[in-house]
């Protein structure tokens, strides 16, 4: 398959408009294939020849080329996996705005031709678009394990670099690693690193630009640590501190209400001691939640505080002289 040629005249009769003398030259096209010709047989320049005239329906009709080929496909049983894949690469084009007439029709090529990577490679594009970007790299993959050749690994390593743009700009620092290992893998175990030594640079970069990502995300989450903890031990402080207040202004109130009483100085002793235990305990309580939440700690430490036996010990004393008054 080397009738490159006449595919570029084809595809430059269609951009002048050249109706009639384009379909003849198409017919002649389809004509000349050789039966039971497979993609082993086909040369890349002629592939190349094939997706130009593919773009050319961007923008020109087909029917009339699609009509010629349905014909031809009912006409020449051994000329079908040439014919579908020139078919393939009208539809691809044409019907951009169709997405789910195209991936029908590309997926079922794929299907019928498991060997043939350029059917793969049509139908990746339509996932890749779809937004299934994992199973597009897994077809280019597939493709480049056939025929390890420029136009594979050219797309594979973009779609590998678009992806990973994605993932990182999401955040998803894993599943933009699991790209690049892929990646790397393939990479390795075809030995495409000698044979494409730039797209082996890209993806050194890609790994540096991985790890580069990496590094801050780990220095902006201990900030981010850094930031929340001193935030909640300022919340806890305050929290801390408004009981403190509210106890000694409770404390007062309560006091003179107490003191402008008719209860005689013992019960108004007795009284403002309760009422003083009851608040310090609050307070120190309130303060005590907040502290153990600080440190981590187990709620039943405060046993082995000294300080909190020590304001025990004064609770018992002041309760033993008032008895003893």
């Amino acid at each position: 398959m080397n009738d490159y040629l006449k595919i570029d005249e084809i595809t430059k009769r269609i951009k002048l408009n050249e109706t009639n003398e384009s379909i003849r030259l198409f017919g002649e096209l389809i004509d000349s294939i050789p039966a039971n010709s497979t993609y082993i047989n086909w040369d890349h320049r002629w592939i190349k020849s094939v997706y130009d005239l593919g773009k050319v329906f961007e923008t020109k009709n087909p029917e009339v080329y699609l009509s010629k080929i349905n014909s031809s496909l009912a006409e020449f049983s051994n000329k079908k996996e040439v014919i579908h894949f020139i078919q393939s690469e009208i539809i691809f084009n044409y019907f951009s705005e169709d997405q789910t007439f195209v991936r029908e029709s590309l997926k079922e090529l794929k299907n019928n031709y498991p060997t043939n990577p350029e059917f793969c490679h049509n139908y990746s594009h339509v996932l890749d678009n779809d937004g299934g970007h994992k199973e597009s790299l897994k077809l280019l993959e597939h493709c480049i394990k056939i025929d390890p050749c420029d136009r594979f690994v050219y797309t594979y390593i973009n779609r590998v670099r678009n992806t990973f743009n994605k993932f990182l700009s999401k955040n998803q620092i894993s599943e933009g690693e699991v790209i690049l290992k892929n990646a790397n893998k393939l990479f390795d175990s075809m030995s495409l690193a000698n044979k494409f030594p730039i797209y082996s640079n890209v993806l050194a970069q890609f790994r540096d630009r991985l790890e580069d990502h990496k590094t801050i995300q780990n220095k902006i989450s201990k900030i981010d640590g850094i930031i929340s903890r001193r935030t909640e031990s300022l919340r806890n402080r305050f929290i801390s501190m408004i009981g403190v207040f509210a106890a000694i202004i409770a404390f007062i109130l309560t006091s003179v209400n107490i003191a402008i009483s008719n209860l005689d100085i013992k019960d108004i002793m007795l009284l403002m001691l309760t009422m003083a235990d009851v608040l310090i305990i609050f307070a120190l309580s309130l303060d005590y939640i907040f502290y153990i939440r600080r440190k981590g700690k187990s709620f039943f430490s405060f046993l082995e505080d000294k300080q909190f036996w020590g304001i025990i010990i004064l609770l018992i004393l002041l309760y033993i002289l008032y008895k003893t008054v």
